[in-house]
């Protein structure tokens, strides 16, 4: 059953009152997505992209070339399901969302990278799109050529489960211990971003960095890291070849 307010009729909308067609926004049909804006600007200057100064977020920029989009996105699923609507909307047909996550265990460390191969929600977005019984995965053919990509990269890449909650000050240690014999890591947008993805059916898939760690009762803060900044180099290095 439709929902009575369309992305569509909103980029139509916006669109008309500025006196453009849809196409003159500037959405590719390969997009680039994170909630981080230092990886936004990082991604869009390595890409080589201009600000499209159509789009609906100016506070939210969107870029690109003649070739790709790169979008920073609100973070929270429900907030990055609506920009994933209307950047779909606009034509992306291709969308690689890119973030930071917590480890659910010992056996993952800040810095690593992790490319979901399935999706445990919490958050309450992903149910409009997906019933109970569907998995959240993501595209496997995206998977493969990510993952050839981060051989030329020299990028190792972990791939497993990841849980997605609404709740960030809400992550218990029963919940955390629970979900992690089911996923690698914790996140807040990552699940309701797929389910957008293929309930739409677009190719969708997803690159966390650990950035922290929740397990055992304690909070680990592994943002400064230079591990971590070592992954984001890498992936900013591979996402700019790999999007030509």
């Amino acid at each position: 059953m439709r929902g009575i307010i369309s992305a569509e009729q909103v980029i139509r909308d916006h669109a008309d009152s500025i006196g453009i067609d849809i196409h003159g926004i500037g959405v590719r049909n390969r997009v680039i997505v994170s909630w981080l804006p230092h990886i936004v600007n990082r991604l869009s200057a390595a890409i080589e992209t201009n600000k499209c100064t159509n789009w609906l977020y100016p506070g939210n920029p969107l870029y690109s070339n003649e070739n790709v989009s790169v979008a920073h996105i609100r973070p929270g699923a429900p907030a990055a399901a609506i920009y994933l609507e209307l950047l779909i909307a606009c034509g992306a047909e291709q969308v690689i969302t890119i973030g930071y996550a917590g480890a659910l265990s010992e056996s993952v460390s800040i810095g690593d990278v992790v490319m979901p191969g399935w999706f445990v929600s919490s958050e309450g977005t992903s149910r409009h799109y997906v019933t109970e019984t569907e998995n959240i995965e993501p595209s496997a053919r995206l998977m493969r050529s990510l993952t050839k990509a981060s051989h030329d990269h020299g990028l190792s890449m972990r791939e497993g489960g990841c849980w997605s909650t609404d709740a960030l000050f809400r992550e218990t240690e029963s919940d955390i211990e629970r979900h992690a014999r089911k996923a690698l890591c914790v996140d807040m947008e990552s699940s309701a971003c797929v389910a957008v993805g293929n309930f739409r059916n677009i190719e969708i898939c997803s690159l966390l960095v650990v950035s922290d760690s929740v397990w055992g009762g304690e909070w680990r803060k592994g943002f400064k890291s230079e591990r971590l900044k070592e992954s984001v180099d890498k992936i900013v290095a591979m996402m700019s070849e790999h999007s030509v």
